[in-house]
């Protein structure tokens, strides 16, 4: 059974949205979708609200779902910061506004939705909306760019341009001395002179628009082109101007040339589609939560939230490992670990049945044995 409609009445939960208790101004949040009786409209839902905790125990509430304290403390890390427990309730809103959209069009009680937790069946529920049309879309020229070309790269930071140029002159000395320790070097430059965090550039891989493999832009555009620019792996550049101000100097990591979609075989060709279905499904998630959270107010409550992130209390949540099929090596042993994982259940999201379905689309002919 293939739920064909997203759009849930949310309206029957808005007139009955938390009144009462001091709260913050509403902002923009997840509604519930309750799934009310056919016909029940807003005056009768209002005059049947759900039961609430009292106020100085509720941290949120949207509609008529609401996340105590104690709740809240099972779901946030420890030595969280308000900002953090933020983000924790607005992951607990979206994942009960879509478990219950699940329930309200009857999803829940379809064969594809076996799933013991709200998460689990979120995940399945949006999976079910957005799979097959996801990968459907997926043509010659999105996988073409999939398997385009890439760079790495590292930088150094500078708030002054004038800085950045004096730091170039002794690095490119640095390097011309003693070429072979190259990306030695440029990390001792880079720990004693940046302004600013490197990490996250130098992890990334990237075309020439600063765009990764599934299209998520990972670096600024003029750091890609920079890199692009340069030809040989530890080379650096000049100086580049950045749109905030300052300077960067860019060096070449690694450089991997296009690969053209005729000579890719299919094992990789189809694992390229499913990381890119994956990013449009994961996008019309977002665009579906943004819609319904539009449509219902999210109220917090402040003194709670502060109360936690002062105390440090939290919970330690154990080590949840996710299905990756790209990361598992397909050979014997590992497929023997894959199905370990499966009996028991350990990855959130995957019912045994489409994990075991998974696998075995991943591994060579009779690596099972």
């Amino acid at each position: 059974m293939r739920i064909t409609s997203l759009i849930i009445p949310l309206t029957l939960v808005v007139s009955s949205a938390c009144t009462g208790g001091s709260t913050e101004p509403a902002t923009t949040g997840p509604s519930t979708a309750a799934s009310a009786p056919a016909g029940t409209n807003a005056k009768n839902a209002a005059a049947t609200p759900a039961s609430v905790a009292p106020d100085d125990n509720v941290a949120a509430r949207f509609g008529d779902q609401v996340l105590t304290t104690e709740e809240l403390t099972k779901l946030t890390p420890p030595r969280a910061t308000a900002a953090t427990i933020r983000k924790v309730i607005d992951s607990w809103a979206e994942t009960a506004l879509l478990a219950t959209s699940a329930r309200a069009a009857g999803f829940d009680k379809t064969t594809g939705a076996r799933a013991k937790t709200d998460s689990a069946l979120a995940d399945a529920f949006v999976r079910e909306q957005f799979a097959e049309s996801a990968e459907s879309q997926i043509d010659d020229e999105a996988l073409t760019a999939y398997f385009g070309e890439r760079r790495r790269a590292r930088i150094i930071r500078f708030t002054d341009r004038a800085k950045a140029n004096v730091v170039h002159k002794q690095l490119a000395d640095a390097l011309a001395a003693t070429p072979e320790q190259a990306a030695r070097i440029f990390v001792d430059f880079q720990k004693k002179h940046s302004s600013g965090p490197t990490g996250a550039s130098e992890r990334a891989v990237f075309d020439r628009q600063g765009r990764n493999a599934t299209n998520d832009a990972v670096v600024q555009p003029r750091i890609a082109a920079a890199a692009f620019a340069v030809q040989k792996v530890n080379a650096i550049t000049p100086p580049v101007s950045m749109p905030e101000g300052g300077a960067v100097i860019v060096q070449l990591v690694a450089k991997k040339e296009a690969i053209a979609l005729a000579s890719v075989p299919p094992p990789v060709r189809e694992r390229a589609v499913a990381a890119l279905a994956q990013k449009r499904i994961e996008d019309s998630r977002r665009l579906l939560v943004a819609r319904l959270k539009s449509e219902t107010p999210l109220r917090i409550h402040s003194g709670p939230i502060e109360a936690l992130a002062k105390s440090g209390a939290g919970t330690k949540k154990p080590r949840l490992r996710k299905f990756d099929p790209k990361a598992w090596r397909q050979t014997p042993r590992t497929i023997r670990r894959v199905e370990g994982v499966v009996s028991k259940q350990k990855v959130r999201g995957y019912t045994t049945e489409e994990m075991q379905e998974m696998m075995r689309k991943n591994v060579p002919d009779g690596a099972q044995k």
